[in-house]
């Protein structure tokens, strides 16, 4: 699996230089703990096995 960052194509004119390195640096923050990786796993348990979610 090959993670990748999608960026929506108007996001330079909406934030400064600062803000988008921070939201970069955040979401490889998610890539390098593999998260995106953990969270397919737990979605993958919860279709198979009908579990759902619970908050509280």
């Amino acid at each position: 699996m090959r993670p990748c960052i999608l960026v929506p194509s108007k996001l330079a004119g909406n934030y400064t230089e600062d803000e988008i390195r921070g939201m970069f640096l955040h979401e490889l923050a998610h890539v390098k703990r593999q998260d995106v990786l953990w969270g397919w796993v737990g979605w993958q348990w919860q279709h198979c096995t009908g579990a759902t979610r619970s908050c509280g």
